[in-house]
């Protein structure tokens, strides 16, 4: 053993205690890392099986009340794979207990049940009868929300009931995980919620027999999604359209656990190594007893090594 290398084992025995710390640091960082992320990745697998198993939409369009004959035409676009047309209405929700009036979106769904865009998983009680048009299924969060049950009644206006329901029949969609109404940032489960109705009966309360207002599809493998788009978005001009977007910008998902999860994970831990700033702060924070002279130092020998082989490394 050369002089060199016993003089450096006789160190690290002495300094076997700041070693063994330093060991343990890294270590339960590396475990920490791989359980967040393990996490991470079990969160988007769920997510992407649920989406597929119930058929997420990846375009989305809102629009004035137009006949099915545009449908067809959407259908017709390169890329698109399935198209589900239907009638969304924005209404006023009678709720128990509530000193004002709650609001809520009513969205159709077709009278039996089908595989559709954009489809509900029950999570409580039956489906709508189609001899019943009055039915409605509510989300989970909403009845949740509601300390005094979920009985309620959703009117267009202050004139006339449109539905009830019982609160027996509960659901989720992927389409609103996350509930916020028109002027809302935040949820509020108990003044906002999402009913589902039968498509004839809400069209025939809004005079909407045979037309829709809002629109969802999904593309065929291999389309380009800002292609889709812009053809979509040429074809709803002249129809008062506003402007599609893809399943990234659509609200629920963007707010989504996992999407939250994604734009962490995507931060680079070390820093940009261009930039000098990752690794002088990761150890400025754990530099033992806060010594801020000696972790500038190592930043100065950081960045003096980045000047000499960064261009190698990069």
């Amino acid at each position: 053993m050369s002089p060199l290398n016993k003089v450096l084992w006789r160190d690290l025995w002495h300094l076997r205690g700041q070693v063994v710390a330093a060991a343990l640091v890294v270590a339960c960082g590396v475990m920490a890392q791989v359980s967040m992320r393990s996490a991470y990745i079990s969160l988007e697998y769920a997510q992407a099986n649920y989406y597929n198993d119930y058929r997420f939409a990846d375009v989305f369009a809102h629009l004035s009340a137009r006949r099915k004959v545009l449908a067809d035409e959407i259908r017709a676009l390169p890329g698109v794979a399935q198209v589900r047309t239907r009638v969304v209405a924005e209404v006023t929700l009678d709720v128990p207990g509530l000193l004002e009036p709650a609001s809520g979106r009513l969205v159709a769904i077709p009278e039996r049940q089908k595989p559709v865009v954009n489809d509900l998983y029950l999570r409580r009680g039956r489906y709508i009868e189609a001899s019943h048009p009055d039915e409605v299924l509510v989300s989970e969060v909403f009845c949740t929300g509601q300390q005094t049950g979920c009985g309620r009644q959703a009117r267009r206006d202050t004139q006339w009931p449109l539905a009830r329901t019982d609160g027996g029949r509960h659901c989720a969609v992927a389409e609103y995980i996350y509930e916020v109404g028109q002027g809302m940032i935040f949820p509020d489960n108990k003044r906002f919620g999402v009913l589902w109705m039968g498509r004839e009966g809400l069209a025939a309360a809004f005079n909407m027999q045979g037309a829709f207002n809002d629109v969802s599809l999904t593309l065929s493998h291999g389309a380009e999604q800002a292609e889709v788009i812009a053809r979509l978005d040429q074809l709803l001009l002249r129809y008062g359209g506003l402007s599609a977007y893809g399943r990234a910008d659509q609200l629920s998902n963007r707010f989504s656990p996992t999407s939250w999860a994604r734009s962490k994970f995507r931060r680079p831990i070390f820093g940009d190594l261009s930039g000098g700033s990752g690794v002088p702060h990761l150890h400025r924070a754990v530099a033992p007893g806060g010594d801020a002279a000696h972790a500038d130092r190592v930043a100065q020998g950081f960045r003096l090594f980045q000047s000499e082989c960064g261009p190698a490394l990069s």
